[in-house]
């Protein structure tokens, strides 16, 4: 299922009119990150397998308590700066999956799009980490 070629899958996305939806509603720019990866600048499999995904009409199960420690938001990371918006409590015991019927809440979908327009932060937040990010890069070339 799998398609790692993001050309091939946002020109999919693209004929079928499908990018407001991808980036559900706007609220998450899932398309732009896509023509990032396309262009060399991130190296995103998360969503090529999320565009994989939806254009074959699949959901992800996302345990409700979850079962990794996302590390990457440390400022360490490649892609990302600082954040705590992924700090979690993980899970102490296995948790059992078992067959469901599948079905997509359109609330849970509403509820998904809240939860990245409250991730998105503000132009004032934005240019305060880009000036924050420049600096720290300049303090680091001077070193």
């Amino acid at each position: 299922m799998f398609e790692g070629d993001g050309q091939k899958l946002l020109n999919e996305l693209e004929e079928k009119k499908l990018t407001r939806l991808f980036d559900f509603n706007g609220a998450y720019g899932y398309t732009q990150m896509l023509r990032d990866q396309i262009a060399g600048k991130n190296n995103s499999w998360a969503v090529r397998w999320y565009a994989s995904a939806f254009l074959r009409e699949r959901l992800t199960l996302y345990p409700g308590i979850s079962l990794i420690c996302n590390i990457g938001l440390d400022g360490t990371g490649t892609h990302c700066g600082t954040s705590a918006a992924f700090d979690v409590k993980i899970a102490q015991e296995p948790i059992s999956v078992r067959p469901i019927d599948i079905i997509e809440k359109l609330e849970v979908r509403k509820a998904i799009e809240d939860y990245f327009r409250f991730l998105k932060p503000s132009l004032e937040r934005r240019i305060l980490r880009s000036i924050k990010n420049y600096l720290n890069n300049l303090i680091k070339k001077l070193k």
